[in-house]
């Protein structure tokens, strides 16, 4: 998933300590099927392509920070392979001042 413009701005935040200043948003939520959506691809690239997802539904909302609140896989055979089946990716959005 390419990032939009309006996203590149969107501040990965580590937790939603010290959001005071902050509106919540609400849910964002990105998830793949490995193979279905798209061809196979590493993890990493799995979660980058969420990641933009995410950041691209809070510029949506016209958030500009987001916090990860999950990042779950599934693998079927060997997970050093780096090949994953299901791959979800949620997070909060926020606009802090």
């Amino acid at each position: 998933m390419p990032l939009l413009s309006e996203a590149q701005h969107i501040t990965v935040a580590p937790s939603s300590v010290g959001m005071k200043r902050c509106t919540d948003l609400g849910k964002v939520i990105a998830y793949d099927v490995n193979g279905v959506s798209q061809s196979y691809q590493s993890h990493q690239h799995l979660y980058q392509d969420q990641l933009n997802t995410l950041k691209n539904h809070t510029a949506q909302l016209e958030g500009n920070t987001l916090v990860i609140t999950k990042d779950e896989a599934s693998f079927t055979g060997n997970p050093k392979t780096h090949l994953v089946d299901k791959h979800t990716l949620e997070g909060k959005a926020y606009r802090c001042k």
